[in-house]
């Protein structure tokens, strides 16, 4: 049986550990891996930037500069690839989660499967030709989708049929900004916590009256 065919939109955490699973069954599973960012890594790629990035796309990480997480590490590590014993049960900054990621996927050697720079515009379910019933993941009854995708560095946009897409591009990328009474008549800065990196804006104790940072959802 021809092996399956699937797109990972993302390649954060989520994307890595799905792309890890699939290449250890290369007989089972052909799979292509489609991140928008310059890099690896999804929520823990940190940047200065906020609003839109380079690429004209709004930019992903919620990360800031002095952020340390809120886990300890065995409830943070991968099954098959734990922390550094000298990280055990520490709560750590961003850049050794972000360090740890990489290490991941150059341990499994996962980046030569992922595609940067590489925007997913749709996912379109389709009706895929009648096939012969010893290929039981193309049968008839079994949907396939078209993916179609655009290199943001001038490689045009290109579709592909897969037997399975799995969507690992996170839900903290988009800040959620509640209804709140009286906002759009706010006077003072307004800035969503997703935007938030340097705490220089607070300096001088002036910041509470100031500035709004409804948390990102």
């Amino acid at each position: 049986m021809a092996p399956l065919r699937v797109a990972v939109i993302g390649a954060g955490p989520s994307g890595l550990i799905a792309a890890r699973m699939l290449a250890s069954r290369p007989q089972d599973f052909e799979f292509e891996v489609y991140e928008r960012g310059y890099n690896i890594g999804g929520m823990w790629l940190y940047t200065d930037k906020t609003g839109v990035g380079e690429n004209g796309y709004p930019v992903h990480s919620s990360i800031y500069k002095n952020l340390i997480s809120n886990l300890p590490t065995q409830a943070m590590e991968f099954p098959d690839f734990p922390y550094p014993s000298d990280l055990k049960g520490k709560f750590l900054p961003w850049k050794k989660v972000q360090d740890y990621i990489f290490s991941y996927a150059d341990h499994f050697n996962l980046r030569k499967h992922v595609q940067l720079n590489t925007d997913v515009a749709s996912v379109k379910r389709i009706t895929p030709k009648p096939v012969s019933s010893g290929d039981a993941h193309q049968s008839p009854n079994r949907p396939q989708w078209l993916v179609r995708t655009t290199a943001l560095q001038g490689g045009g946009s290109k579709e592909k049929v897969f037997d399975a897409v799995l969507v690992c591009n996170g839900q903290c990328g988009a800040p959620h900004y509640p209804d709140v009474p009286g906002l759009k008549s706010f006077s003072r800065v307004l800035m969503h916590s997703h935007e938030y990196r340097h705490p220089e804006l607070y300096k001088g104790g002036g910041g509470s009256d100031r500035v709004y940072a409804p948390y990102p959802s």
